[in-house]
């Protein structure tokens, strides 16, 4: 469900926004993606550097 949702957002704000302009809660979720992916890599190489 989430994911057709979220395909039908993508769809929807391409139609809406002029291309090259990203939208805010894109921008954000991945913003929030990358903040994952860099705490959880930075989280593993302390415990492999201290392990």
């Amino acid at each position: 469900m989430a994911i057709s949702r979220d395909l039908g957002y993508r769809l929807a704000s391409e139609q809406t926004y002029p291309t090259g302009r990203v939208p805010e809660q894109v921008k954000f979720k991945l913003q929030f993606i990358l903040n994952e992916v860099l705490g959880t890599t930075v989280f593993f190489g302390t415990m492999v550097l201290l392990g």
